[in-house]
């Protein structure tokens, strides 16, 4: 593995966006609305889904089996709060907003996330390191 590899998070994150984009420009064709609610559901979700994962492996070294427990708890509940409030404050500042492409957008984000997570080596730094000392 070479010295600059991509974080989890990081490619992760960049499987989202370029999901999410390649959604958009088929949607373009079809409609320009549809396009821009899509849009606006993948980012949406991606943000949320990228504060989740910074929040869990933001850290270098685990903590106890408890304070894991409830980071991952903390992470997954902010992530749902940032998903309501940014809703809200989309379907509150949009006129037309396209239902089925907005929550197709999530969808497309979320599986993105599921296939980005589910592909991601296994990092085994951690385990050589401690063998060395």
């Amino acid at each position: 593995m070479t010295a600059q590899a991509r974080s989890p998070v990081k490619r992760i994150f960049f499987a989202q966006f370029g999901t999410i984009l390649t959604l958009v420009v088929v949607l373009m064709w079809v409609d320009h609305g549809a396009a821009q609610s899509a849009l606006m559901g993948g980012v949406i979700c991606t943000i949320a889904n990228t504060y989740a994962g910074w929040r869990v492996f933001s850290r270098a070294m685990p903590g106890s089996a408890y304070g894991e427990l409830g980071n991952l708890y903390r992470a997954e509940f902010g992530k749902l709060l940032m998903i309501a409030a940014l809703c809200v404050v989309y379907f509150a500042a949009a006129e037309d907003v396209n239902i089925l492409a907005f929550v197709g957008g999530c969808v497309a984000a979320v599986v993105a996330n599921a296939v980005g997570a589910a592909t991601q080596r296994p990092d085994n730094t951690n385990k050589e390191q401690g063998e060395q000392t």
